[in-house]
């Protein structure tokens, strides 16, 4: 029986955000955040050596070269199937011997990092990312379905009840906090999470919400 990667997703990205909240200037820019946290979602999944898919390359096939080489699900800025867009990053879903490019995926996150200097969208294009998420979802009910998640690192110390003002319309519920109780992914849902420092606390803000597609 395969795996269930979302309780892996949870602890890595609940580890990853107490990072955060603890320094939030160990980034810089965006990339910085990304690449820190596909690393280690790559190396979790890289300790279940089950936890590999094996892939064909059509360009080649189609020119009579026979290919089959095996990858970690892990990828970053992994191409939408059958759409422009890349995720920042994605689980590739479990369909063996599929072409390299064109695996639908059955987990994506995206991540954005702001603070209060960042001008007049406080959200740093979130909300773009959460339609793109959305979007997603309805190509992925042709495969074995879709879990979207939605980070934003904000540097700026804040409340819950300014982030619900932002994130009211696009989430459509409250975020709440959830600083005590860890991360709980729904499944097949678009998952928001938000985290920024508090002032004299070493825990910060997180706070998260979700919302069935």
């Amino acid at each position: 029986m395969a795996m269930d990667p979302i309780p892996i997703f949870q602890e890595v990205i609940w580890n990853f955000l107490g990072r955060f909240v603890k320094n939030p200037f160990d980034f810089f820019y965006e990339e910085d955040a990304r690449s820190r946290l596909y690393i280690e979602l790559e190396d979790a999944f890289a300790k279940s050596a089950k936890e590999r898919r094996t892939f064909s390359w059509a360009e080649l096939e189609k020119h009579g070269v026979k290919t089959h080489f095996q990858s970690s699900p892990i990828k970053a800025e992994y191409p939408q199937y059958g759409e422009p867009d890349r995720f920042d990053i994605a689980y590739l879903d479990e369909q063996d011997g599929i072409d390299f490019y064109h695996v639908p995926v059955s987990i994506a996150v995206e991540l954005k990092l702001g603070s209060n200097e960042i001008g007049s969208d406080k959200c740093g294009g979130l909300k773009q990312d959460l339609v793109k998420l959305r979007n997603y979802q309805k190509i992925s009910k042709r495969f074995s379905g879709f879990t979207g998640i939605c980070l934003y690192l904000y540097q700026t110390p804040s409340n819950s009840d300014l982030f619900n003002q932002w994130f009211e319309n696009p989430l459509g519920n409250k975020l709440l906090p959830c600083n005590t109780s860890g991360l709980k992914f729904t499944p097949n849902a678009l998952n928001l999470i938000v985290a920024c420092p508090q002032p004299n606390s070493a825990e910060g803000l997180i706070v998260c919400g979700s919302k069935e597609f």
